[in-house]
């Protein structure tokens, strides 16, 4: 969806909030930022209508000037790759944000020619704002002191933390330091440490932002949306409070009753349309052949 703005402020709250728990982000219009006397400095926000609340707007990105002049491993490489490829492959560059690699504000060495192609992000985290003396890191390294990027799409598998889980943990400086992941969400504290992420995690199958992964809702709940409606600042919604009878047929005709779990609620404010995804779960003495699966009778109802 979008951020609505029909006040037309330079900067603005938006957020969901479903019971005691929600997401807040910053909404900033397009912002400039320039180096005066060897300082940055950022430009008064001239107000957008609306943001998508997209990653690509989100604090991240490729510093590919810093790229350029350092060298990337895969240039040796490049004469011998498809664009689409060497495109790809940017995205894990040791000059990319391993949070957000397709987002804005990721500034490496602030030279004129970097700062003057830079683009400052439209979505921030209202607790860990950017400013013009936190804005450059010195060093690749250093992307685990840097803001959380904030959108409300899915986090591709590539990026960090979900990478994590999968055993791919992105290159830093330092000793291993405690993540903001791991103390502002129940992460592992030592999710750097490449020796802890059992490759298959079954949390690296889990695609949505830190702030909107819950415990298993009910499917009655309340939702709150501030500033994400075309039609009105604040939406109020129930979740509808049906739960499906969900049935497998197994071994010699026997029906085993599923317990439904609530595993996806996606709301589209722009198209009015709300999604819940539910799915059924059982025990099983063993597990079954991909075969059997697909023969085994099922029966969904309301």
């Amino acid at each position: 969806g979008h951020a609505y703005n029909p006040a037309h402020r330079p900067a603005f709250g938006c957020g969901v909030q479903i019971g005691e728990r929600g997401k807040a982000i910053r909404v900033f219009g397009d912002r400039s930022v320039n180096l005066v006397d060897g300082a940055l400095r950022f430009g008064e926000p001239e107000p957008r209508e609306r943001v998508p609340l997209r990653y690509e707007y989100a604090y991240g990105g490729h510093d590919a000037l810093a790229a350029a002049i350092m060298g990337e491993a895969i240039d040796p490489l490049r004469p011998h790759m498809r664009e689409q490829d060497a495109d790809a492959a940017a995205l894990w560059s040791i000059f990319a944000y391993p949070r957000n690699p397709i987002g804005r504000g990721w500034l490496i060495d602030p030279t004129p020619e970097a700062v003057e192609q830079l683009r400052l992000p439209n979505l921030e985290d209202p607790t860990d704002l950017l400013t013009p003396e936190t804005l450059a890191v010195g060093h690749p390294g250093r992307w685990v002191e840097r803001p959380l990027p904030q959108a409300c799409e899915w986090v591709d598998h590539g990026w960090f933390p979900r990478c994590a889980f999968w055993g791919i943990v992105p290159p830093y400086v330092g000793e291993a330091p405690r993540a903001s992941e791991c103390t502002r969400f129940t992460l592992p504290a030592d999710l750097l440490d490449e020796q802890h992420p059992p490759e298959g995690d079954p949390r690296a199958s889990c695609g949505a932002a830190l702030d909107l992964q819950f415990p298993y809702l009910r499917g009655d709940e309340t939702v709150t949306l501030h500033a994400l409606s075309p039609r009105t600042q604040r939406l109020d919604l129930r979740l509808p409070g049906e739960r499906p009878r969900l049935e497998l047929v197994i071994r010699a005709g026997k029906v085993v009753r599923l317990k439904p779990l609530l595993q996806t609620v996606l709301i589209e404010p722009d198209a009015d349309r709300l999604t819940l995804v539910w799915r059924g779960s059982t025990h099983c003495r063993r597990r079954y052949l991909e075969e059997e699966l697909a023969a085994m009778p099922r029966r969904a109802g309301w």
